[in-house]
């Protein structure tokens, strides 16, 4: 789980997202740019670990059980489950 957190704030970096102001919250560019983290986050643990989709699966198990321990609604984590799922199945061409 520390590692995707690692990475995913280090996608932000990469993408630059963090240099611009804070887009207005839940707004696309926000949510897109949340996206894009999780993706780059994924796609590099999925990449670099031999059992990189194992360890991702888990990384959702954690978020969900973690989020919901700290109230947070199962709306407000379904679409960024939805996009990890999604760009875990990513394949290079």
């Amino acid at each position: 789980m520390q590692r995707f957190i690692n990475l995913y704030e280090c996608a932000h970096h990469q993408t630059e997202d963090v240099d611009r102001p804070l887009p207005p919250q839940n707004s696309p560019l926000q949510m897109m740019n949340e996206s894009i983290a999780d993706c780059i986050a994924t796609l590099r643990i999925r990449d670099e670990n031999i059992n990189g989709e194992a360890l991702i699966l888990d990384v959702l198990l954690e978020l969900e059980k973690t989020m919901i321990s700290l109230g947070f609604p199962t709306s407000s984590f379904n679409s960024g489950q939805l996009n990890i799922s999604n760009c875990l199945k990513k394949r290079l061409k």
